[in-house]
């Protein structure tokens, strides 16, 4: 999974003084995994930093809380193409 290769090679690098967390999508099935799962597992799985830092845009403000175009039946680790992923 390439996120946990991500949080892998962070470590691997060391400390961070901050990290911060600018990807995110506005709809589709992925919203929740690009916006809140993938950047809560990374966060999780590197060694602690000094700041976590967690940017918005003014995207939010035509999104929507309905999660009926959440996909929740995915296989694990079929993710979409993210800019995270380029």
């Amino acid at each position: 999974m390439a996120l946990i290769q991500l949080a892998h090679q962070a470590n691997e690098l060391g400390r961070f003084d901050a990290v911060i967390h600018n990807a995110g999508i506005l709809n589709g099935p992925d919203v929740l995994a690009v916006n809140i799962v993938a950047p809560y597992v990374l966060t999780a799985m590197m060694t602690p930093s000094d700041r976590t830092i967690f940017l918005s845009s003014s995207m939010h403000t035509g999104g929507s809380a309905d999660l009926s175009s959440v996909d929740f039946t995915r296989p694990r680790g079929r993710a979409s193409t993210t800019a995270s992923s380029t």
